[in-house]
């Protein structure tokens, strides 16, 4: 038996994989709170600039020539947040899909 084979050595390196599931615990529960919370916000906004009413708001506001617009006026902060959402989405799904899957979780 090896010295990384040891008894001393595995309780070791769990412990260690337990310090450190431990000290990301807490941002996880933030992480799962806070996306469930921006659910509805990302659906109202979602279903604001895809069904057709952003659009007339923003030709509306663009005739008026007002320099002081909100960014949402604007096609790409509005969009570039929703596709950052779904990708950020994406990437939690298929982690999460990767540990559940996992025959050693």
């Amino acid at each position: 038996m090896t010295a990384q084979d040891s008894p001393t050595s595995r309780m070791a390196a769990a412990q260690s994989d337990l310090e450190a599931l431990e000290a990301v615990l807490p941002d996880l529960r933030r992480l799962a709170e806070r996306y469930a919370a921006i659910a509805p916000t990302v659906a109202r906004l979602a279903g604001y600039l895809h069904g057709g009413q952003w659009l007339e708001d923003r030709e509306i506001l663009l005739a008026e020539n007002d320099t002081d617009q909100p960014s949402v006026v604007g096609e790409d902060p509005a969009w570039n947040a929703l596709e950052d959402h779904h990708n950020l989405s994406q990437h939690l799904l298929r982690t999460a899909a990767a540990y559940f899957t996992d025959p050693r979780a």
